[in-house]
């Protein structure tokens, strides 16, 4: 269980660092859509 936990975890960071490089490459502050007070503890 745990392992599929810390896959799935892995799979969330993965997906927020795409967020980032896609925010990156149009030029656009980045915000996640789910939670973006994540972006002042960052």
């Amino acid at each position: 269980m745990t392992k599929k936990k810390g896959y799935h975890l892995k799979l969330i960071e993965h997906d927020v660092e795409n967020i980032k490089i896609l925010a990156l490459q149009k030029g656009l502050p980045y915000q996640t859509h789910h939670s973006p007070s994540s972006n002042q503890t960052n």
